[in-house]
């Protein structure tokens, strides 16, 4: 039995709309979830693909430095001097 991203290759980014192949930390998906804070109301949720270097390229610089996920700490900060 193959991986998920073997089942289900061909996904685009969100941000590039390039494929993201199954590679280093990629991919990586972005959920959305709706009403979140108003449980009398139905939530919704949706979920995108993307790759990390669009993610963090996209990410605010004071919100990159509270980003837990070591795959957007050492080996993608080359860009961020």
């Amino acid at each position: 039995m193959g991986s998920i991203m073997e089942k289900y290759s061909g996904v685009a980014c969100c941000f590039c709309k390039n494929n993201v192949q199954a590679t280093g930390v990629d991919p990586c998906d972005i959920s959305i979830a709706t009403k979140w804070d108003r449980p009398d109301q139905k939530r919704r949720d949706q979920l995108f693909w993307c790759h990390a270097q669009c993610f963090k390229d996209r990410m605010h610089k004071n919100l990159k430095i509270h980003f837990w996920l070591d795959i957007l700490s050492s080996d993608l900060d080359d860009d961020d001097e």
